[in-house]
């Protein structure tokens, strides 16, 4: 999936800017939602590499976890697998 957006400057021309969405894996192991927000590990958090994705890391709006430890809100689009065990 992707946007297009569309920059015009004063000098008539139009320039065409593509961005790519992109996505993080999650799974049960690295992360957890709650009240429909998701919460990532601070291992997750830094283990993202694409700089737009960096941008929806939320380090403000933590939380602390059994077992997981500090989560923090990651605001951006995610696929996330569950697990059966």
């Amino acid at each position: 999936m992707f946007r297009i957006f569309i920059c015009s400057k004063g000098s008539g021309k139009i320039n065409l800017k593509i961005k790519v969405m992109t996505k993080i894996n999650v799974n049960n192991t690295n992360s957890k939602v709650i009240d429909n927000k998701l919460f990532i590990t601070t291992l997750k958090a830094h283990q993202i590499t694409n700089s737009s994705l960096k941008e929806q890391v939320d380090y403000t709006s933590n939380i602390q976890f059994p077992v997981l430890g500090k989560l923090v809100e990651f605001k951006g689009d995610y696929s996330r697998s569950i697990k059966s065990i």
